[in-house]
C-alpha cells in the first residue's frame, strides 16, 4: 500500500474510534424520563391519577409546605419514576415559586412518612405539572 495511503486510513481509523467513544449510548443516556398522570393501585393512593416523575436524589419530604428543617419526615431517593398525589401553594422557596407536591418518603425520619416536596425537586418543566389535581379541591 502507497504509504500517504496508509497514513490517510490510519487518520480515517483515529477520527472513526474518537467519534464512537464521543457518541453517547442508550444506556449511557442521562435525560430523564417525561413526567406523567396515570392511575395508580398501590394502597396508599389506590385509583387515584398521579403524577409519575424523576426527582433530585434525596429531596427532603416536609410535614408541611414549608422549609423548616425540623420538618422533615424524609427523603426520596431519586427513583426514576416517583409518584405525587396532588400539589399546593406554601412557603416560597429556592426554586423560585411556592409550589410543592405531596407524596410519601423512601427514607423515613419520623412520622407517617407522607409530606410535601417543593417543585424545583421534582424534575419537570413546568409547575404545578399540567392536569394534576390541586390538594384539598
Amino acid at each position: 500500500m502507497n504509504p500517504s495511503k496508509r497514513v490517510s486510513v490510519g487518520i480515517l481509523a483515529s477520527l472513526l474510534t474518537a467519534t464512537a467513544l464521543a457518541t453517547p449510548t442508550a444506556s449511557a443516556a442521562t435525560a430523564q424520563e417525561p413526567c406523567r398522570i396515570a392511575r395508580t393501585t398501590l394502597n396508599l393512593y389506590a385509583g387515584a391519577d398521579v403524577l409519575y416523575c424523576s426527582t433530585v436524589p434525596g429531596a427532603k419530604v416536609q410535614r408541611i409546605a414549608n422549609q423548616d428543617p425540623s420538618d422533615v419526615e424524609g427523603y426520596i431517593n431519586g427513583s426514576s419514576e416517583h409518584q405525587f398525589l396532588c400539589w399546593t401553594t406554601g412557603e416560597t422557596h429556592d426554586g423560585g415559586n411556592n409550589i410543592y407536591y405531596f407524596t410519601y418518603v423512601d427514607t423515613l425520619v419520623h412520622g407517617y412518612g407522607i409530606g410535601w416536596v417543593k417543585s424545583s425537586d421534582v424534575l419537570t418543566t413546568t409547575h404545578p405539572f399540567p392536569g394534576m389535581s390541586r390538594c384539598g379541591g
